[in-house]
């Protein structure tokens, strides 16, 4: 079997890339459409119940947007989508780090190098540590939200470098 070329990684992160930067935004939409069309017909369901008509014509004049509770208004903010693509990208970073070391590759991060080797100790560390990641970006977005942006986009950005090059060990033989 031949070597794989650099275009092999390069399509790898093209790929990758392609995935996460197209894919979340648009599920993320979908969902928020989904939910701003449930939400405003369990309102409208709701007003109609118990409003009188001359209430029910002047709710129905509000946009639907004006209805949504701001709860579930602020989990579609568009750093939600930042927050996905981390925990697919985490993810992917254990499927190509034990695909690597079955591979002969090793773990490069020395804190992680103990459990490398282990599934479920590596899915649990590797959970916790996004969990972790994203309540201290959301605490940082209430109050520098540009800061919060950049720092998830270059968290992004690392973790699909390294996530390319976990799966261009792993493809050598």
């Amino acid at each position: 079997m031949p070597a794989p070329s650099r275009f092999h990684g390069r399509a790898t992160t093209f790929l990758l890339a392609s995935a996460v930067a197209f894919m979340s935004p648009a599920l993320v939409e979908a969902q928020a459409t989904i939910a701003q069309a449930a939400i405003s017909a369990a309102v409208t369901s709701n007003e109609s119940a118990s409003a009188p008509i001359g209430e029910i014509a002047r709710t129905n004049d509000v946009r639907p947007e004006q209805r949504v509770p701001a709860a579930i208004a602020r989990r579609f903010e568009p750093h939600m989508w930042l927050h996905v693509s981390f925990g697919v990208l985490q993810a992917l970073d254990v499927h190509s780090t034990l695909r690597a070391v079955t591979n002969n590759g090793h773990e490069a991060n020395p804190l992680l190098q103990s459990v490398a080797d282990n599934p479920a100790a590596l899915s649990a560390i590797k959970a916790g540590m996004t969990a972790a990641t994203i309540f201290a970006n959301e605490r940082l977005w209430k109050t520098h939200r540009r800061a919060a942006l950049i720092l998830m986009l270059a968290e992004n950005a690392v973790y699909l470098t390294i996530v390319a090059h976990n799966y261009s060990v792993a493809g050598r033989p």
